[in-house]
C-alpha cells in the first residue's frame, strides 16, 4: 500500500500543472536567460540520457540521414537565428529523408528534422517556428518530465491491477477501469499542456529574434489547408479545423495553436 501511495503521490505531483486551468490568450513572454545545457541528475535521468546517446550513435550512421553540408548549414543557421547562438550550440541536428511533417529533439540535444517538414514550410520564419518549438521542449526538459509521469502512472496501474485481482467482482473491475482511464486521460492532457508550453516558448524565441513570429500561425493554417484537401473521409478531413477524432489526443488541435 505504501508503494501505491507513493506512486499516486508522484503521479499527481507530476500532473499538477495539467490540472490547473489554462490561461487566456496573451503575448508569449521572452525566453529566460539561457542557463546552459541541463545535466542529468540521479540514476533514472542518467539512464535516460544513456539511452538517448545510444539512439544518437545509431542515428549518426543511418542511411536516412541527409549529409548535404550546405543544407545542414542552412538549417542550423535558421535554428541559431531563432533561439540565439548561445542556445543553438546545444543542438546536434540530423536531417532525415522521411516524408513526414515533423521534427523532434531529445533530452541529450539530438534534433531530428524530417525532409517532409522542409518541403512544407514556405519561409525561414516558418521553419524557425517549428525548430523553436522543438528546442522549447528541450529547454523545458519535457521528455524527462513525461518519462517520470508515465512511469508513475504505470506503477500505479500495475499495483492497482494486483489489488483488483485479489477482489474479483464487477465493482472491482469497474473501479479499476475507471482508474485506468483517469490515469491515461491525465497523461494525455499532460502531453497537450507541454505542447502549449513549447508553443509559447517557441514564440518567445521568435519575439526576441529577427524572424517573424506570425509565421508560427501560418504553419498551422497551411497544415489545416492541406488536411482539408487530402483524399480522406469527411470526418477525418475536417479534424484539423474541428478537433482530433481521438478520445485522448496528445496535441492541441491545429486551430487552437
Amino acid at each position: 500500500m505504501n508503494r501505491i501511495a507513493r506512486s499516486m503521490g508522484g503521479l499527481f505531483a507530476l500532473l499538477a500543472p495539467a490540472a490547473a486551468p489554462a490561461g487566456g490568450p496573451g503575448a508569449a513572454p521572452l525566453p529566460p536567460p539561457y542557463a546552459g545545457v541541463y545535466q542529468p541528475q540521479g540514476v533514472d535521468e542518467i539512464g535516460f540520457w544513456h539511452e538517448a546517446d545510444e539512439d544518437e550513435r545509431a542515428l549518426a550512421n543511418a542511411p536516412e540521414v541527409i549529409r548535404d553540408e550546405a543544407l545542414n548549414t542552412y538549417v542550423r543557421g535558421v535554428l541559431c537565428a531563432t533561439v540565439g547562438k548561445d542556445r543553438c550550440g546545444a543542438a546536434r541536428i540530423y536531417i532525415l529523408r522521411t516524408p513526414v511533417f515533423n521534427a523532434s529533439m531529445t533530452a541529450n540535444g539530438t534534433m531530428r528534422v524530417f525532409s517532409g517538414l522542409l518541403l512544407r514550410v514556405r519561409s525561414e520564419a516558418e521553419l524557425g517556428a517549428i525548430l523553436g518549438h522543438e528546442f522549447g521542449h528541450f529547454e523545458l526538459r519535457h521528455s524527462v518530465r513525461i518519462f517520470k509521469a508515465r512511469r508513475s502512472g504505470t506503477d500505479l496501474l500495475s499495483w492497482a491491477a494486483v489489488l483488483a485481482s485479489m477482489g474479483p467482482g464487477y465493482q472491482t473491475r469497474n473501479s479499476f477501469a475507471d482508474l485506468r482511464w483517469s490515469v491515461y486521460g491525465s497523461l494525455y492532457r499532460y502531453d497537450r499542456d507541454m505542447e502549449r508550453e513549447a508553443d509559447l516558448l517557441g514564440l518567445g524565441y521568435l519575439n526576441a529574434g529577427t524572424l517573424r513570429p506570425q509565421a508560427a500561425a501560418s504553419v498551422w493554417r497551411n497544415v489545416m489547408a492541406e488536411g482539408k484537401h487530402r483524399r480522406a473521409p469527411a470526418a477525418c478531413r475536417n479534424r484539423a479545423s474541428i478537433n482530433w477524432p481521438f478520445p485522448h489526443p496528445t496535441r492541441p488541435a491545429p486551430n487552437a495553436r
